[in-house]
């Protein structure tokens, strides 16, 4: 593992956080709040990463805090066609 230290350059926002997810997995990405230099403008979140691919989104407070969207990678899976499987 080594350290990776995510910028992102918002000097009029309140508050900002990384979304980080490994590529390789279904789970849900962890949200990690980003600590701001008042002195710079920047936000900075540092992680210890093992190797692999990984996807991040920036989120930011802007006139209301974060909104919750559905992960896109998981389908919506239908019960009646989950059931009929599950009888298999």
């Amino acid at each position: 593992m080594a350290p990776f230290t995510f910028t992102l350059f918002a000097p009029y926002n309140k508050q900002a956080a990384l979304r980080l997810k490994n590529a390789h997995s279904r789970m849900f990405g962890v949200d990690i709040i980003m600590e701001k230099d008042e002195s710079d403008g920047y936000f900075r979140a540092t992680v210890d990463l093992a190797d692999g691919i990984f996807h991040y989104q920036f989120k930011i407070e802007t006139k209301s805090w974060f909104e919750q969207e559905p992960e896109p990678a998981l389908p919506n899976y239908d019960d009646e066609e989950y059931k009929e499987m599950s009888k298999l």
